[in-house]
């Protein structure tokens, strides 16, 4: 990479330098650098994945899990719960109890779980309360809620949910108001 120019700036392209050459390939969507993805001083690990595959692949979940510091020895492949089951992913909300389960209920109290009773990961969310449900192997949990929405917009809020059991919650959705959108426990 080298320095943006005056156009770029005026423009907004190219934030983290201007590529020198292109890489064509079919995975990724094209709209950034693989470096621009990089946390500063993390293990950087690239995968030949789209959005989707990383975390529909073991491969991908694993990287994540160790990203976060969880254990990801017995991970599965995970199910994706979808709302729109035909449309591809335009956002999603991702759910993690490091220290037990994390269901959530359907409309019909169909109890919905992933793969790995750990995370659950809900496709194209509605603007709607998510009724869950979180069991504990300890003391005390502590669930990590990240919503990936449209406009590159991310949100990580992490809660502690605090004695052990099964406790029953509820996530407020509104796509328009991440930072809004919180947990409440019964």
């Amino acid at each position: 990479m080298t320095r943006r120019n005056s156009i770029d700036v005026l423009f907004g392209r190219w934030k983290d330098g201007r590529p020198v050459r292109r890489i064509y390939t079919n995975h990724g969507d094209g709209a950034a650098l693989a470096q621009s993805s990089f946390i500063p001083n993390a293990n950087h690990r690239t995968l030949q994945k789209n959005h989707t595959d990383i975390i529909k692949s073991q491969e991908g979940v694993s990287a994540i899990m160790a990203l976060l510091g969880l254990q990801s020895s017995s991970l599965q492949t995970l199910h994706m719960a979808s709302e729109h089951q035909d449309s591809e992913p335009q956002s999603a909300i991702v759910i993690l109890n490091e220290n037990g389960d994390v269901s959530f209920m359907e409309e019909n109290n169909h109890l919905q779980r992933g793969k790995d009773p750990s995370m659950l990961i809900i496709v194209n969310p509605k603007n709607k309360e998510y009724r869950m449900r979180f069991s504990s192997r300890s003391n005390a949990s502590r669930i990590f809620i990240g919503q990936f929405l449209p406009e590159d917009t991310i949100v990580w809020n992490e809660y502690t949910i605090r004695g052990s059991g099964t406790k029953r919650a509820t996530f407020k959705f509104r796509m328009e108001q991440p930072s809004h959108n919180r947990l409440f426990v019964e």
